[in-house]
């Protein structure tokens, strides 16, 4: 196994083994002009907001997580349910659409923490 060469040394799903771009253990990736260290990510544990100042703010707290998705528990709507939603990444910043995407949707962001 290697490491990348565009220097990456952690993979998203914690892995730091490579074979050549592609993660050893889950396959990802290492894009050209990315660090992903840099990354804000959503945390195992910690409660997260769709934002505040809306009609309509939800919040979640991530029970598990994995390079590709978190299981997020709902407090608002849904009763305390559990559900699995996929991650993406824009500008450094890890994002969830935890009630589907549709127009006019809550995103999930990983630097919108709960105090």
């Amino acid at each position: 196994m290697t490491t990348p060469t565009e220097g990456l040394t952690t993979c998203y799903c914690g892995s730091k083994y490579w074979d050549g771009n592609i993660c050893a253990s889950c396959g990802e990736t290492a894009s050209a002009g990315t660090t992903r260290t840099d990354e804000i990510r959503f945390e195992v544990g910690k409660r997260y907001t769709t934002g505040a100042g809306r009609d309509y703010v939800w919040e979640f707290t991530i029970l598990k997580r994995t390079a590709k998705f978190i299981t997020i528990l709902d407090f608002h709507g849904h009763n305390g349910a559990t559900k699995r939603v996929g991650i993406t990444v824009l500008d450094g910043i890890e994002m969830a659409s935890p009630l589907g995407v549709y127009s006019m949707n809550p995103i999930l962001r990983a630097n919108r923490e709960v105090a």
